[in-house]
């Protein structure tokens, strides 16, 4: 449980760029928005580029408890929570170059899903 407390305390200090605010990942999981994501509950990984702006920028979304969360590449922590999504799940490594193949602007791609 300490781990958890010392991430969202690192949460709190990070600056917030987007309404979700900053993300801090670790080996245990990630804080977005004020939820608390441990691994074990991540079911879903799913790649999604940016449809809506077009500069290129894409987001990471995960499905845990029923729940989709969204984080773009724009906010604060991104790199930490890609780096530490690629070591847990190996699958999502390379990720942009998948949703890059995908058909249609905007189109999911799936990463990685839970047997």
């Amino acid at each position: 449980m300490g781990s958890i407390t010392r991430l969202a305390d690192r949460a709190a200090r990070l600056p917030h760029n987007d309404d979700r605010g900053a993300v801090v990942a670790s080996a245990y999981g990630f804080i977005v928005g004020g939820r608390t994501v441990p691994w074990q509950a991540v079911h879903e990984v799913w790649g999604c580029p940016n449809a809506l702006g077009g500069d290129g920028r894409a987001s990471l979304e995960f499905v845990a408890a029923g729940e989709r969360l969204a984080v773009g590449e724009w906010q604060a922590g991104f790199a930490m929570l890609e780096a530490a999504a690629c070591a847990v799940f190996p699958s999502v490594a390379g990720w942009r170059g998948s949703i890059a193949q995908a058909a249609c602007a905007g189109e999911r791609t799936l990463l990685f899903r839970r047997a």
